[in-house]
């Protein structure tokens, strides 16, 4: 996922911050909204891909977007609630969230 190029100074940290953005938020409600469909094709498409990890950096780049946080949450309760073992065990495996 590419940031964008607008960027905000803070007085938070001494680096400017770029903001999550719309576009990458709907992605992941995307993502969680295909885990919920419970279809083994489309589960096991999305643990080949890397689309996990790349959720994870994101959350440790935007530690304090609420936003974020609850999709995440969302899609990993889905994750342990509802997939089978295997796939499971794949998707906490590319995460990097253990």
């Amino acid at each position: 996922m590419q940031h964008p190029k607008e960027e905000f100074a803070s007085s938070y940290e001494s680096r400017t911050i770029i903001p999550l953005g719309s576009l990458r938020l709907k992605i992941i409600e995307f993502v969680h909204l295909m885990l919920k469909l419970n279809k083994t094709s489309i589960i096991e498409a999305l643990a080949d891909t890397d689309i996990f990890s790349q959720i994870s950096d994101l959350v440790e780049t935007y530690p304090w977007n609420n936003f974020l946080q609850l999709k995440v949450i969302a899609i990993y309760e889905e994750v342990l609630d509802t997939i089978d073992d295997k796939s499971r065990n794949i998707i906490l495996k590319k995460s990097n969230i253990g």
